[in-house]
């Protein structure tokens, strides 16, 4: 994109000390990141590391992998040999390994809001069997995203603010 390309360029142009980045799992292999990779070789930049992370990692109820950057520059160097360690899991315990993931309910503003319900016409379509349903006790979510109203497929959990709901049969009772 244009915006990525003028961040390419200000990097030539004023490069900072140290940079870091946040993107979709797949930048690491794209050929942007190669053209980041070699801006940051001609603005002197002499470590690179990345990461793949996820806010589950933290302790937070959400399974959403992002790649992390981050990128040191050290002016008084002679030689900047880019140095690049790539795709490292940040050293934070693995909650499958025993920590503690937090409830939905640790998170959630006390909010009545009606433009947030999912809209009968998509609890009542075919495709609802494919919502990801989670309540305030669940303690692993997909993303939350704006699309529930176009998609139902992919777009992420949707909580279920009444147990009651859970308890019945027909979608169209259900208060999300």
């Amino acid at each position: 994109s244009k915006a990525f390309l003028r961040v390419l360029e200000l990097i030539q142009e004023a490069p900072p000390l140290i940079l870091c980045l946040e993107n979709v799992c797949g930048f690491g292999q794209s050929q942007s990141f190669q053209l980041l990779v070699s801006a940051l070789r001609l603005a002197g930049f002499s470590f690179l590391n990345t990461y793949h992370l996820s806010p589950i990692l933290l302790g937070i109820p959400n399974s959403r992998p992002r790649f992390y950057l981050w990128a040191l520059r050290q002016p008084n160097r002679k030689h900047h040999l880019l140095i690049h360690h790539q795709d490292h899991v940040w050293p934070i315990p693995d909650p499958r390994l025993g920590a503690e993931i937090k409830p939905v309910s640790n998170f959630l503003d006390n909010i009545n809001d009606a433009s947030l319900l999912l809209p009968d016409s998509l609890l009542n379509a075919d495709r609802a069997w494919t919502l990801d349903i989670v309540d305030a006790d669940s303690t692993l979510t997909a993303c939350f995203t704006r699309s529930y109203g176009r998609f139902a497929r992919g777009t992420g959990s949707v909580l279920c603010l009444s147990h009651k709901a859970k308890q019945r049969d027909e979608p169209s009772h259900r208060q999300f």
